[in-house]
């Protein structure tokens, strides 16, 4: 038998998994302390943790020199948007703009399921027409026809079998001990 998570399983499971982690506690951290009190110490007495404390710090861009010719964002994102202008790319927005406006005005519906089949000659030439086997087998076989030159051909069968799918009474609960064999297996 397959086996299943149900709601009594998952509280187990999430019980488990709870247990295999630190919880944070208010005003503590995750990881230890490992300064001096020396180091604390000469820390605290050069910067008390607030910006005005800090001593050098730079108080606008143009202190730095750009040597390097850096761009901005901005101009970089300029320079892109000339290239592209200029090569006649599309960008993705108007790709995707164009498939969904040829996606909106295809047929993708090929199989038409009918019974009886109709005239041949009111039938749709691009479709495939599946219609029940003549004399009504009932064993879910339909037959596949299409319209040629006003006539049926018949061109094969489609025959649907759910053999092999799982029904929901073909499953059982997994155990709270298949769950413990599960986590003792990840040490």
């Amino acid at each position: 038998m397959a086996k299943r998570l149900d709601d009594n399983g998952l509280l187990y499971l999430l019980s488990k998994l709870l247990l295999m982690f630190v919880r944070q506690e208010p005003g503590k951290g995750l990881s230890e302390n490992d300064l001096t009190d020396d180091l604390k110490q000469m820390i605290l007495n050069q910067f008390d943790g607030t910006w005005a404390s800090l001593s050098g710090k730079p108080t606008a861009v143009s202190v730095w020199t750009n040597d390097a010719a850096y761009q901005t964002a901005l101009q970089v994102s300029s320079s892109i948007s000339a290239a592209l202008a200029a090569s006649g790319f599309q960008t993705a927005a108007q790709v995707e703009a164009l498939i969904d406006a040829a996606l909106s005005t295809l047929d993708t519906d090929i199989f038409v399921v009918v019974d009886p089949l109709p005239s041949a000659s009111s039938a749709n030439p691009n479709k495939i027409y599946l219609a029940p086997a003549p004399g009504g087998s009932g064993d879910n076989v339909l037959e596949e026809w299409v319209a040629v030159g006003g006539a049926w051909e018949r061109f094969g069968s489609v025959d649907i079998s759910l053999d092999g799918y799982f029904n929901e009474s073909n499953l059982v609960p997994i155990t709270n001990s298949e769950i413990d064999s599960m986590i003792a297996s990840l040490a």
